[in-house]
């Protein structure tokens, strides 16, 4: 009887000892996400647009789509010998 109720004890413990590491955890990856964004993407982004550099090309919107066509690839052994 004393083995079960202290597993149950041990159990209930566990669990409650898991909500709280999981609180934590949210909490210090929002925070190293944060910092990531402020120390590595925030200056990078503020940088390139200073310097009037884009990342992605720019559409004025009188295109259809914003894909690029592609050659047609003829199949061969030189395109299978490429593939590997």
């Amino acid at each position: 009887m004393t083995a079960t109720r202290r597993i149950s004890t041990l159990s209930r413990l566990m669990a409650a000892l898991q909500g709280f590491a999981e609180k934590v955890a949210w909490f210090v990856s929002m925070l190293l996400f944060a910092l990531l964004y402020v120390i590595a993407f925030a200056p990078l982004a503020l940088f390139m647009k200073l310097r009037g550099r884009r990342f992605l090309p720019m559409f004025d919107g009188s295109e259809k789509t914003c894909f690029f066509p592609k050659e047609k690839i003829k199949p061969g052994m030189e395109f299978l010998k490429r593939q590997w």
